[in-house]
């Protein structure tokens, strides 16, 4: 196989999966790259800091699970019930592996820890937060703000400043990720 073969849906099974730009598996944008500049561009540019992660996402952790069967020994009647795209625990019935900014035993919470629930206004508002790590490092600190507004309307981020040096192929030292999408 060579490793910059394009695959397909005919080639490659994701189990039913949107394809994963935070892979642990994925070439950083730079890879290989003698002049600094993008080897490779996704699709969607918004994901170009994204290719290369040095850590296993969710979407690989799901894959791995959905692979190996882990997901068959959890017994859907008994079960908990996860919501937001997560999954029983293959070891613990009760509990739910829930995507990054999902928490609790059914994944509707936000994880505990730094961040908060934040009501959205018709005015900008502003919301300062600090990234300061450099050291690669999987365990770095996650800060989860859940923006809420009514149903039906809208919600703008508007992103001012960002730490330098920090922004590397695959997040690797800091991240701000946005969810916008189901999964």
């Amino acid at each position: 196989l060579n490793q910059f073969n394009k695959e397909t849906p005919q080639t490659n099974d994701n189990y039913g999966m949107t394809y994963d730009y935070g892979s642990l598996m994925h070439y950083g944008g730079t890879s290989a790259s003698f002049n600094k500049k993008p080897t490779m561009v996704p699709f969607d540019v918004n994901y170009q800091q994204t290719l290369g992660s040095p850590f296993i996402s969710f979407i690989e952790l799901s894959m791995l699970n959905e692979h190996y069967k882990c997901k068959e020994r959890c017994d859907p009647r008994t079960s908990v019930k996860c919501e937001m795209g997560g999954f029983p625990h293959p070891r613990d019935y009760e509990k739910c592996i829930c995507p990054g900014g999902y928490g609790g035993a059914r994944c509707t919470e936000r994880p505990s820890g730094c961040g908060e629930k934040i009501q959205a206004f018709t005015k900008w508002v502003t919301l300062e937060d600090v990234v300061d790590n450099n050291r690669e490092n999987e365990d770095f600190l996650t800060c989860n703000y859940w923006i809420e507004s009514p149903v039906g309307t809208d919600i703008q981020v508007r992103l001012l400043d960002f730490t330098k040096g920090l922004s590397v192929d695959g997040c690797k030292y800091a991240g701000v990720e946005i969810k916008t999408n189901k999964d």
